[in-house]
């Protein structure tokens, strides 16, 4: 698990957010499956902000702390189609840019400055995503296997179903309450996970060190 996870304390270039995910989906009956889907829900919860001036409305997208570092070599071989620019600031970050600022976000005010993603706006945002990934031709280039099953859960209609699983842990009475009452699209989405989950142990993996 440590390996193929490469630490998720570091995880530095890539989004830790996408490799707590991963572990959920490999280990979803533990204790420290618990915990770090208590962080997700929380993560997503704190990513959108806004700052008010005036007229002036900008939205902010806090998607990971990595820096960015420019070296000559990125700059030599830009143009290149065979050459890999950094994952998450060429490629993660600016495609979950476009599938935030696709939504609506006219909740977002001077006296309510946080975004709380729900499983149908983070729906929304990863339906987005996944149209900007694959437009662009992205899986081409950095080869992540979750992106894959979120695209075949959005073509098969249990992408909602399954946010509602991912950020459970965040309320997990609501989640319970919601499978009661929903039983066939709750056991469909388990289906779901089971049939599109990739083998995440192929390789390379998803670890910074298979990513530019």
């Amino acid at each position: 698990m440590t390996t193929l996870l490469c630490g998720l304390k570091k995880a530095l270039n890539t989004p830790p957010i996408i490799h707590g995910e991963m572990f959920c989906l490999l280990e979803q009956r533990t204790k420290r499956t618990t915990e770090i889907g208590k962080r997700i829900a929380a993560t997503w919860d704190s990513i959108v902000s806004v700052e008010i001036s005036g007229d002036q409305r900008t939205v902010h997208y806090t998607l990971g702390s990595s820096e960015l570092e420019m070296t000559t070599d990125m700059v030599d071989n830009m143009g290149k189609p065979d050459y890999v620019l950094p994952f998450d600031f060429f490629a993660y970050k600016p495609s979950m840019m476009i599938g935030f600022a696709l939504i609506k976000t006219d909740a977002l005010t001077a006296s309510k400055p946080k975004l709380h993603i729900t499983d149908s706006i983070l729906t929304s945002v990863r339906s987005n995503f996944i149209d900007v990934w694959y437009d662009k031709e992205s899986q081409k280039k950095y080869n992540v296997p979750l992106f894959a099953m979120h695209k075949y859960m959005k073509d098969n209609g249990t992408l909602y179903n399954y946010h509602k699983w991912l950020l459970s842990r965040g309320d997990p009475d609501d989640f319970s309450q919601w499978c009661n009452t929903n039983r066939d699209p709750c056991t469909t989405m388990f289906t779901s996970i089971k049939q599109g989950l990739p083998n995440l142990e192929s390789e390379p993996r998803f670890c910074r060190k298979n990513l530019k």
